[in-house]
């Protein structure tokens, strides 16, 4: 976890905890499922909802610098249940078993476990555009704990994706330069409630 923890000190984070967003100084939001969509059609996730929220990270994710080498998980199981969700994890992301697991015990009004998993996507590569489906469908019936703890890292050029469900994705760099382009070309899909604090960093200098 080193290069993950390096990376993330490197964005602004002190923790992976979302919203990521609003933790970072170099920072995107967008939106991901199409507002003028409504996300269900007879009751079940509207199949072209879905594809339109799929296009939309997908095109994203490629369209970022160098490639994510790590992939994070973190999880929160009822007692005896992290392997289980381990698996239909693996499953869903065509992954093979994790190269690190962390685990906790988080202190509060009640001790609740917390289960960190870690891919290196350069030894151990998965099926990312069927990942980020499921993440999409995480919270309309799908793998609920998928939804807002999955995150994919490129160490080498400091930048964390974190898409949190159907509704958006944010993206932090270290550098400015690492999403201006993205910035510009993407705006149509930014987040409007969130567009002064990103005209702020990436506007004409």
């Amino acid at each position: 976890m080193h290069d993950v923890n390096r990376c993330i000190r490197a964005v602004g984070l002190e923790g992976l905890s979302p919203p990521i967003f609003y933790q970072c100084p170099v920072a995107l939001r967008f939106e991901i499922g199409d507002p003028a969509l409504g996300p269900y059609d007879g009751g079940r996730l509207s199949s072209v909802y879905a594809a339109g929220a799929l296009l939309r990270a997908k095109t994203l994710f490629e369209a970022l610098p160098g490639r994510f080498d790590r992939l994070v998980w973190d999880t929160y199981p009822q007692e005896g249940q992290a392997a289980r969700q381990l698996r239909a994890f693996r499953r869903r992301a065509g992954a093979p078993a994790p190269q690190e697991e962390v685990f906790q015990i988080l202190q509060g009004e009640e001790a609740v476990q917390k289960v960190t998993y870690c891919w290196d996507l350069v030894c151990q590569p998965i099926q990312w555009e069927v990942l980020l489906g499921e993440i999409i469908a995480a919270d309309l019936g799908g793998f609920a704990p998928l939804a807002s703890s999955v995150y994919f890292l490129n160490t080498r050029e400091n930048i964390l994706y974190h898409l949190y469900d159907d509704r958006g994705l944010d993206i932090a760099a270290e550098k400015r330069e690492s999403l201006l382009p993205l910035y510009r070309q993407f705006s149509a899909w930014l987040l409007p409630y969130d567009w002064g604090r990103m005209e702020e960093t990436f506007g004409t200098r």
